[in-house]
């Protein structure tokens, strides 16, 4: 093939022949070594991912409202991010999108769980996740876990230590709550001065309490209350 191609072909016009086919080789090469990373381009996900009102969603679902909730829902977590929405305007992607999943499928109960949890933790989308733990709860109103976590999540993130103690108090009812719970709620109870129910349940956690420390803990508890009691007789 070779000795065929020389026999028809000029050295001279090989040699371009050559220039002309390996020189976009070699600057590609060197474009590799001169710009060895290459630019990462990232679109944020709130400028990109589609929601539509739920109104039109449940129209265009054909009565099949349950499968296209769960297949949002699936396409949610597959697109999840981890980016921050600061702003407070219950406009963050995910949170539209874990609405339009409790308009279409009210009963879908990880839809509240896990997405008040994401938005709160991961999203930092603080209103979007106590809306979404409220509408949760008008479906679930005793379930234990969104109690707690709505409750936690408005103590620390809101930092609304009344209404934390609506979701909380509850919970001193449940057999299965922990005690570290229980202290915490006698606390919140004392911080908005019901010192009255912060007392009978202070006393009825000192009756399960072994000698120890943490029997002691509850002692004094009981009567620093006591003497804020005695200060504030009108609280």
């Amino acid at each position: 093939m070779l000795i065929f191609i020389e026999k028809y072909f000029s050295r001279a016009i090989l040699k371009r022949m050559k220039l002309f086919f390996f020189t976009p080789f070699i600057f590609l090469i060197l474009a590799e070594l001169v710009h060895p990373v290459r630019p990462n381009f990232q679109i944020s996900k709130q400028l990109t991912e589609l929601n539509f009102p739920p109104e039109v969603l449940s129209l265009g679902s054909f009565g099949q409202k349950r499968l296209l909730a769960s297949l949002m829902w699936i396409e949610t977590l597959l697109e999840s991010d981890l980016e921050h929405y600061k702003k407070k305007d219950y406009n963050s992607w995910m949170f539209l999108r874990f609405k339009s999943i409790a308009k279409l499928h009210p009963y879908f109960y990880e839809n509240y769980l896990v997405g008040g949890l994401y938005l709160s933790v991961i999203k930092d989308d603080d209103l979007g996740a106590m809306e979404i733990y409220e509408k949760g709860l008008e479906v679930y109103p005793q379930d234990d876990r969104l109690l707690y976590y709505a409750g936690m999540h408005t103590l620390l993130e809101l930092e609304d230590k009344k209404k934390a103690l609506s979701f909380l108090l509850p919970l001193m009812e449940r057999p299965k709550t922990p005690f570290q719970t229980k202290t915490l709620i006698t606390k919140l109870l004392s911080e908005n001065n019901q010192y009255d129910l912060g007392l009978l349940y202070l006393k009825d956690l000192l009756k399960m309490l072994p000698e120890g420390e943490w029997r002691n803990i509850i002692l004094k508890r009981i009567k620093k209350i006591q003497e804020l009691k005695e200060k504030y007789p009108d609280a």
